[in-house]
């Protein structure tokens, strides 16, 4: 079975986006989500079902790793800014930063999830 058009290694999808491999991978658990395959080669993809290796996270579509980037960035982004804003303001606490985090994370989550029911309908 041929590789169809739009699927990659995650390492050639990230091409372009500025990331690299071992930031993209630790940034997508930072905010939550499952392991991703990460092979940079083809390595088993070609001894499973074409279908089961997109499906198990082996091979990519770039447009939706892209996206994926600006996500984490922007999301980085404003947790760096609410971090700047509670020393400014004098708040050290852990406690109340992580309260934060985790709603900004949960918000993030949900706008992902319906930017794909979008997507796929």
């Amino acid at each position: 079975m041929a590789i169809p058009d739009g699927v990659v290694p995650l390492a050639e999808a990230l091409q372009g986006t500025g990331m690299d491999l071992p930031e993209y991978t630790r940034l997508w658990a930072y905010f939550g989500n499952k392991p991703v395959a990460v092979e940079g080669l083809w390595g088993p993809a070609g001894l499973r079902p074409l279908d089961a290796c997109i499906a198990d996270g082996v091979l990519f579509d770039p447009v939706a790793i892209a996206f994926n980037v600006g996500l984490m960035r922007r999301g980085m982004t404003e947790i760096r800014r609410m971090q700047e804003q509670m020393l400014t303001d004098g708040e050290t606490r852990d406690s109340l930063a992580e309260q934060i985090e985790r709603e900004w994370r949960q918000e993030k989550r949900e706008e992902i999830r319906e930017m794909r029911w979008e997507a796929s309908r």
